[in-house]
């Protein structure tokens, strides 16, 4: 099957939804199916590429980079990209035989949507975070944009990671809506395992041998609320230390806050580390801590469930519909008595049922069987 995939974020950036679609395209090529992605041209890199079997067509820019993607200044350059797009793919489906088109972002569905109309090729969408994930959302521009989507711009079929989304979806599309589980690179979760040695890595880390080890891990920006960390380490005993996996612009004040608490000796701050480094701390932990205020559907959970880890973390997007025996949802400040009482220990090695769920391999599977059937 050849799979045109619409992409906002894509590789080099490897990380967040981005690295899921870089997965989920590497995958469906190792599988044998002919995968090319259209997505903006950003500093570096070249117009067009192939990476692992990937086809990567980046013909024209798109938001400036300084900007967040909700700015006004994002959402109109955005909605030019889109515009300038769309003969630009137009005239790649006239020329190849392509039987799906998969769009991953509000600012794109109504691309996929009109293209897959005049080609009469199957539309497969796919919503990470949108505002309806947060119960407590305001009316706003993002909003209404993603109703509007919902209504009109959806595919033939569309996969999300909640089913407070799917119920959504249900009630407002025509699209046969999904949840779709699966973000997990299971070659290199295994060889994360196999390979731990824990008391070196605590040693590097410069954990105490004896202590309740907690790792936190995230881009330090208000949205993970890095900050939650001090709270927590501040509320338990002294034999619980955290680490804190990561950098970005609310550095300098976790720091402030470390300082302010006197907790330097329990709370230290590593930087970003390469995945792999991070997988293998996430091993050597005895926990994981997730204190974000907004998430879809958080990787670095799954990964945490996968090594064998207890996650705490606060109730965020797909995490309260989730069950799972070393998952602990709660509001913020009920997390320090569940760390408390649940006596965590490390384990070790891979929870392969966990693994094999959330798995990219069980996503892309399930996307293409669903491009499939609606094609028949």
């Amino acid at each position: 099957m050849h799979i045109v995939v619409l992409a906002e974020e894509f590789y080099p950036k490897i990380s967040g939804g981005a690295l899921v679609r870089w997965h989920f395209c590497r995958c469906a090529a190792e599988q044998g199916h002919e995968v090319t992605v259209f997505t903006p041209k950003r500093e570096g890199t070249l117009p067009k590429e192939v990476v692992d079997g990937v086809t990567i067509r980046r013909p024209i820019p798109s938001k400036p980079s300084n900007y967040p993607n909700y700015s006004p200044v994002s959402m109109l350059t955005r909605a030019l990209y889109s515009i300038l797009m769309l003969p630009l793919v137009a005239r790649y489906l006239s020329a190849n035989e392509v039987k799906t088109i998969h769009t991953t972002s509000h600012a794109l569905y109504w691309s996929g949507t009109v293209l897959s109309k005049l080609f009469s090729i199957t539309h497969v969408t796919f919503v990470g975070y949108t505002p309806s994930m947060d119960a407590s959302f305001q009316i706003s521009p993002r909003f209404i944009l993603e109703r509007v989507n919902f209504r009109f711009w959806m595919g033939d079929v569309t996969f999300c990671r909640s089913p407070r989304i799917k119920g959504i979806l249900e009630a407002k599309s025509s699209a046969f809506a999904q949840v779709l589980h699966g973000n997990l690179q299971t070659e290199q979760i295994e060889q994360v395992a196999d390979g731990l040695d824990v008391k070196r890595t605590r040693k590097r880390h410069g954990v105490t041998p004896d202590s309740n080890f907690l790792v936190f891990v995230g881009r330090l920006v208000p949205i993970k609320n890095p900050t939650a960390v001090v709270k927590i380490a501040k509320k338990l005993p002294s034999e619980y230390e955290f680490i804190v996996v990561g950098d970005g612009p609310e550095r300098k004040a976790l720091v402030e806050r470390i300082q302010r608490e006197r907790l330097e000796d329990r709370v230290a701050l590593i930087g970003k580390l390469s995945h792999d480094e991070t997988l293998r701390t996430i091993a050597a932990a005895d926990a994981l801590l997730l204190t974000s205020t907004a998430e879809a559907y958080p990787t670095v959970v799954f990964e945490a469930l996968a090594l064998s880890s207890d996650v705490f973390a606060t109730p965020v997007g797909i995490l309260p519909h989730l069950s799972h025996d070393r998952l602990h949802v709660g509001p913020l400040d009920e997390l320090p008595h569940k760390i408390e009482t649940d006596e965590i220990a490390m384990k070790t090695g891979v929870d392969e049922q966990t693994l094999e769920k959330y798995s990219i391999r069980a996503y892309m599977e399930r996307l293409i069987t669903a491009a499939s059937k609606a094609m028949d």
